[in-house]
């Protein structure tokens, strides 16, 4: 998944206080960020806004794949390989893959990431949170407002476990966090919905009442899409899509 900038990295004292002390770095450090450059940072806002839009932040999110790349084994890699492939299923299926991941994820890793980073995650993740709050959520879809939600109760869970030094619940908490943003990310967001349409076209039926101008119509949209998606460009395959999945609604209600 997509890697942006980080924030600097914190200095915490050692003995009891430590994980308090952690906790308040971290959201310190996620306010500074997010009231340094969230109102004017131009990779902040909504990706195609026209076509429903997706959420670009210009943080880096929490990425298991990463705290596992210093040799996770057996449950834990299963765990983490299941999480990577998740992003590339239809959002329902992907959900569940990852929601029977985290447990394996956060159990398997906690030992493996230090209480620096897991303070420094939770703050790149409060500074996700903090930005997108900046955003006029008059504009905002339901579901990219519904992900900021999550990803907002996640972070505050995170840092509450920090508190107390519970590193499982930490990791597991920012990782829901992260993915809860993640999923209204551009790129998720341009997956799932050309998958969508590309669905809903191999299920007409001759009884449809699509002409041959609408069908070609519809797919090219969609091979669009799709190749939008092979380049990265997650704004036109957003917008594809979208006139696609447009298409296809309103000619399958049409009565004539």
């Amino acid at each position: 998944m997509e890697t942006f900038l980080t924030p600097a990295t914190l200095s915490v004292p050692r003995g009891p206080g430590r994980w308090r002390a952690l906790a308040a770095c971290g959201l310190l450090a996620a306010a500074l960020g997010a009231c340094g450059d969230a109102p004017t940072d131009p990779m902040v806002g909504l990706v195609a806004q026209e076509a429903g839009g997706a959420l670009a932040l210009g943080v880096r999110l929490p990425d298991p794949g990463l705290w596992s790349e210093a040799g996770a084994e057996g449950e834990t890699a299963r765990a983490v390989d299941a999480w990577r492939r998740s992003w590339t299923l239809p959002l329902p299926e992907a959900r569940r893959v990852r929601a029977s991941a985290y447990p394996a994820i956060a159990r398997g890793l906690a030992d493996r990431v230090s209480a620096d980073e897991l303070a420094r995650e939770a703050a790149v993740l409060g500074q996700g949170v903090l930005r997108a709050q900046a955003l006029d959520f008059d504009q905002v879809p339901a579901y990219v407002a519904a992900g900021l939600v999550s990803a907002s109760a996640h972070q505050a869970a995170a840092v509450a476990a920090l508190e107390v030094g519970d590193r499982e619940s930490v990791l597991d908490a920012l990782v829901r966090g992260g993915d809860a943003l993640r999923e209204v990310g551009p790129e998720a967001v341009a997956r799932d919905l050309v998958s969508q349409v590309g669905a809903m076209f191999g299920r007409i039926s001759p009884d449809d009442p699509y002409s041959k101008q609408d069908l070609e119509r519809i797919r090219r949209l969609i091979l669009g899409g799709r190749q939008a998606v092979e380049e990265g460009d997650w704004a036109r395959a957003i917008r594809r899509a979208y006139y696609a999945k447009g298409l296809l609604t309103e000619i399958g209600r049409d009565p004539s």
